[in-house]
């Protein structure tokens, strides 16, 4: 296969779901399984929602309530050990961290009566400031987890992280749109902030009511191409304080939405936030150097989506990846919709198919939750058994009413 394949490890996943402590050694284990399937890069999570995974002082870590992750950093720093791990066996870390993920909620039903239990961790930083959170178009509400990045001290969180980040020796640093935050009712609901609303009327003249602004179809272009200009601005500095190195950047598939409840709802008519990202711009103006195209979980092993960017990445030289969900996804089959992993074939037919879609890479998410398996399927041609997780899609209604009701 000529496209590079690159890991996502979240050492706050592994944490969460392993019976053992996940001292220094559990961590060392992790990457030598990666070199020994040839993996040359892993996107490391540094901030796990709200959370630094690491020894962090610009971000709460989960130390914070899970006695389990205070252990283990009294014990050591993760993202310390994991990149002189990596370094030591000629592998890359790239430092991955969410934009959009800074209030987390977490469903679950457990107990023999099925209660429902909702978790949520949020940034203090953001309680105290919601305004820095997407206004919504009546103004009355903000949207927790999505930040406003029109706004000087959003930003400024963010790249505090990355500053910190950086300091740990990382080899450069994937921003990744993808969001667990709750999702939208409506299409535009959200991003109606004073930065956004001041550049339109400076751009039109005009100061509409913003549920016009939502109505009206060239004012809710220009007001997207706003929020998008904002991301853009945020870009330039992420690369002003990456210097360098290679800055990575993960997108929707398709081009002027931000994906908010990405692990929460399913469904073929899910709401969206706006805003029209240059993703082109990006790439012509150097601020980032690898685009992954984050494919939902319905069109799993559909790579050919990739191609909404090939042009803006190849002609200004600009790799192009896709990413690829190896658990949560959703496949079809004479039962129904079903969440399972791929089978074996299935992943051999996607790996294959990089290259005829002209991907320069292909992201395995969370294949490092089932114990590298996958690795061994692909990169050396292993035989070895394979069990598939069926599970039939879990009611997610009574979930969200459960939070929402």
């Amino acid at each position: 296969m000529k496209s590079d394949v690159v890991l996502t490890i979240d050492f706050g996943v592994l944490v969460m779901n392993e019976q053992r402590f996940c001292d220094a050694a559990y961590l060392g284990e992790i990457i030598v399984k990666a070199a020994k399937r040839g993996i040359r890069t892993i996107l490391w999570r540094t901030l796990g929602g709200p959370s630094g995974l690491y020894r962090s002082r610009s971000v709460p870590t989960p130390a914070d309530h899970n006695p389990k992750w205070k252990a283990l950093l009294d014990a050591y720093d993760p993202l310390e050990a994991a990149v002189s791990s990596a370094h030591k066996h000629g592998m890359k870390i790239m430092a991955w961290s969410t934009l959009q993920d800074f209030h987390y909620v977490r469903f679950g039903i457990r107990g023999e009566t099925g209660e429902p239990t909702v978790i949520k961790n949020t940034t203090p930083f953001f309680d105290k400031n919601p305004y820095l959170y997407w206004l919504s178009v009546d103004g009355k509400r903000f949207h927790a987890g999505i930040p406003c990045y029109g706004y000087q001290e959003a930003r400024n969180y963010y790249l505090n992280h990355i500053k910190e980040v950086m300091g740990y020796g990382v080899d450069g640093f994937y921003v990744c749109f993808r969001s667990h935050a709750l999702e939208p009712e409506q299409d535009d609901e959200f991003g109606y902030n004073e930065p956004w609303r001041k550049q339109l009327r400076d751009e039109t003249g005009i100061d509409p009511p913003t549920a016009e602004i939502r109505d009206n179809g060239w004012l809710a272009y220009r007001m997207q191409k706003i929020r998008g200009a904002s991301f853009t601005q945020l870009l330039r500095e992420v690369r002003e304080t990456v210097g360098g190195l290679p800055v990575w950047v993960g997108v929707a598939q398709e081009p002027d939405i931000l994906v908010a409840g990405n692990s929460a709802k399913e469904n073929t008519d899910r709401a969206f936030h706006r805003a029209r990202l240059d993703v082109r711009g990006w790439c012509r103006e150097g601020l980032v150097d690898t685009v992954i195209v984050v494919a939902s979980r319905t069109n799993c092993g559909d790579l050919s989506i990739a191609e909404l960017y090939r042009d803006a990445t190849q002609a200004h030289g600009k790799k192009l990846y896709t990413w690829l969900n190896m658990i949560a996804q959703f496949w079809n089959n004479k039962e129904g919709r079903m969440k399972r992993t791929p089978s074996p074939d299935e992943l051999r037919a996607i790996v294959a198919s990089t290259d005829q879609n002209e991907v320069d890479g292909l992201v395995l998410h969370e294949a490092a939750d089932l114990e590298f398996s996958y690795l061994r399927i692909y990169l050396d041609g292993t035989k070895t058994k394979w069990e598939t997780k069926v599970e039939p899609q879990s009611d997610c209604d009574a979930q969200w009413d459960s939070l929402l009701g």
